[in-house]
């Protein structure tokens, strides 16, 4: 007698939980969810490719920018130091130095070179834009007009340093001059008279001095021309033939050519003095001079340029987004395989059912139950049934 032995089913093996699911890998992508896997594909793809040459482009541009606007702060900030050493060689031109005075015409040049780069480009650099082209047009008027009063300086350099020469001549006469005056006095005389000269000696060579640094006027070089013609009175009236007198005489009249060429560059002198107190006024800080201050604000504008471009972050939004559409694509791909794995393990489940199915029928029939019929449809498995 034959054993009856029914196979069960197992449907422990449809209960097998599948402890690697992950929820938001399952769910299908919001708008384009139902097309085909192929299609997907495509569709992100394609925006990955337009996402990464925004991306490059903006990079590539974002970093043309970077340099431009990197060497117009260079140059805006080398602009504020030369507004510095202008002021600094024009004070000291005025006293007559020479180093000073061969350093304005360098300075001012370069000050005007960097302010023809920054507005009409060369040497690889463009012409300014934006809030960088603002700033600029601000600052030219000022510049220019500060720049003018340095040529006048400049103009100015055959009086100062004439005067310069004239002033440390009666400077080293002076001395001298005094030391003869009171051998003068020590040798007998009219002391009213000696000590008229000697006191408008002193005077003189103090207002021809003070031509040079201080602040003077034309009633102040009257005032010297008078002076001098008044000592030269004085002298006139003595004996020349005396030998102290005669000293005396010779030294003044050093000391007269000396401030006559003072006096001869006076006009000149008045005009580059004018043009320094225009230029200090232009870069003075208490007083917000206009040169230096739309300098500063020239180097801000370059600042906020800097740190502040559309491109930068068009650049940054376009990588994020093609991570983003990378991530998307790996999902689609993983949910993809996900789907066909279930469909291949849905197919071998339900084969291995019709086998123990098939498996039941054929102990039907192999028990004499000869009105066991096959049920079993699938693919492989229903050909084998029919075949029995």
């Amino acid at each position: 007698m034959a054993l009856n032995i029914k196979l069960p089913t197992s449907k422990a093996s449809t209960k097998k939980s599948d402890a690697t699911t992950v929820p938001w890998l399952e769910k299908p992508l919001p708008l384009i969810g139902k097309l085909t896997f192929n299609k997907q594909f495509q569709i992100l793809g394609v925006a990955t490719g337009i996402a990464m040459l925004v991306g490059i482009t903006s990079a590539v541009l974002d970093t043309r920018a970077t340099s431009q606007v990197t060497r117009q702060l260079k140059l805006s900030g080398d602009l504020v130091f030369l507004t510095q050493r202008l002021a600094k060689d024009a004070a000291s031109a005025m006293q007559g130095k020479q180093t000073a005075i061969e350093g304005l015409p360098l300075a001012r040049e370069e000050a005007s070179q960097i302010l023809a780069q920054l507005d009409k480009g060369g040497d690889g650099l463009a012409p300014a834009t934006g809030d960088v082209r603002a700033a600029l047009d601000a600052l030219l008027p000022a510049a220019r007009a500060a720049l003018s009063n340095v040529e006048i300086i400049e103009e100015g350099r055959p009086g100062i340093l004439t005067v310069s020469r004239a002033v440390e001549a009666t400077e080293v006469i002076g001395p001298q001059l005094r030391e003869a005056i009171r051998q003068w006095q020590a040798a007998g005389g009219d002391p009213q008279r000696i000590t008229r000269f000697a006191l408008l000696a002193e005077r003189i060579g103090k207002d021809a001095s003070a031509m040079l640094g201080g602040q003077t006027t034309t009633e102040d070089v009257a005032a010297l021309g008078s002076d001098t013609q008044d000592a030269e009175e004085i002298l006139a009236t003595f004996n020349a033939a005396d030998p102290a007198v005669a000293k005396v005489i010779d030294l003044f009249d050093s000391y007269r050519n000396s401030v006559e060429a003072v006096i001869s560059q006076a006009q000149g002198l008045f005009a580059a003095k004018q043009a320094v107190s225009d230029y200090f006024d232009s870069v003075s800080q208490s007083k917000n001079g206009p040169f230096l201050s739309n300098a500063r604000a020239l180097v801000g504008a370059c600042q906020t340029s800097l740190v502040g471009r559309a491109t930068t972050s068009i650049s940054l939004l376009a990588f994020g987004l093609v991570f983003a559409l990378l991530a998307l694509l790996a999902k689609t791909v993983i949910h993809d395989s996900r789907a066909r794995a279930k469909l291949a393990e849905a197919a071998n489940k339900q084969n291995q059912q019709a086998i123990l199915r098939l498996m039941n029928e054929l102990s039907d029939l192999a028990d004499g139950d000869l009105s066991a019929k096959a049920t079993v449809t699938e693919d492989i498995t229903g050909a084998i049934a029919d075949s029995i």
